[in-house]
């Protein structure tokens, strides 16, 4: 019997993560014997590392699906308090930390620009923008003076706050439609190339298959051409040899 599973520590799936940028997935015995890896993944197998690394896929796709409609305002969130970087983070610091991390899907960029666009409009409340950089407001910074003025807000500014939000939310979501379907353009001008290519290569295929259609007959021809012409040949000798009188003659002839 094999040793005991153990749970996966952070220091083990954070070294498989970085082992998989390395060496890429599948190389589970490469990464094993890396020395940079094998000294915190020396209790796994390979099969562990492909078990380990299947799972992983499988949380980072759920976590992507588009059924769950904040699971890119959790990992804004989880980037922007992972990094505690001076002033906030930018969209570039913001975007490498999720896809060094996770899996996301081909249209991530302009998903999070999208999403911090309206994260940062005014009425949400859930970051702050500053000369570009994001970062999570303090709740705590807040004096009790100003916690009574917020709460002293009437209803009316109130339902134009909301409806601010409303509409940023439905300009997000017009931009995301918009990015949806250019990339369906997209997928089906590259669809039309590929098609329009191999056509091309099949008009190129026939082409070349006629060409040698046409080298082999003219081959043919010129080997029937070949043997007639040595079938005479040989017609004469025979008859030079059957025919002494015509052998002086062609002799004084040529005398």
């Amino acid at each position: 019997m094999g040793a005991p599973k153990h749970k996966w520590s952070r220091e083990e799936e954070s070294a498989l993560r970085s082992a998989v940028a390395k060496h890429g997935p599948g190389r589970w015995r490469t990464i094993l014997k890396d020395p940079d890896f094998s000294q915190v993944l020396f209790l796994r197998s390979n099969v562990d590392l492909k078990d380990k690394w299947r799972n992983i896929c499988s949380s980072a796709l759920q976590v992507s699906s588009p059924r769950t409609p904040n699971w890119l305002d959790s990992l804004i969130t989880e980037a922007i308090c992972t990094m505690k970087q001076p002033g906030g983070s930018s969209k570039t610091a913001i975007g490498n930390y999720i896809q060094e991390r996770y899996e996301v899907p081909p249209n991530f960029k302009q998903l999070l620009s999208s999403k911090l666009k309206y994260l940062s409009a005014f009425g949400t409340g859930k970051l702050i923008k500053v000369k570009r950089k994001y970062r999570i407001p303090n709740s705590t910074a807040l004096s009790s003076h100003k916690k009574r003025h917020l709460g002293t807000l009437s209803d009316k500014k109130r339902v134009q706050n909301d409806e601010v939000s409303v509409q940023r939310q439905s300009e997000v979501d017009a931009e995301l439609a918009k990015v949806t379907i250019v990339n369906i353009h997209e997928a089906a001008a590259v669809a039309a190339q590929a098609v329009a290519e191999a056509e091309a290569a099949m008009v190129e295929a026939d082409e070349a298959a006629k060409q040698a259609e046409i080298a082999e007959a003219e081959a043919e021809a010129a080997q029937v051409f070949a043997e007639e012409v040595s079938k005479s040949l040989k017609g004469i000798k025979q008859l030079q040899c059957d025919d002494p009188l015509l052998e002086v003659t062609e002799r004084r002839g040529r005398s």
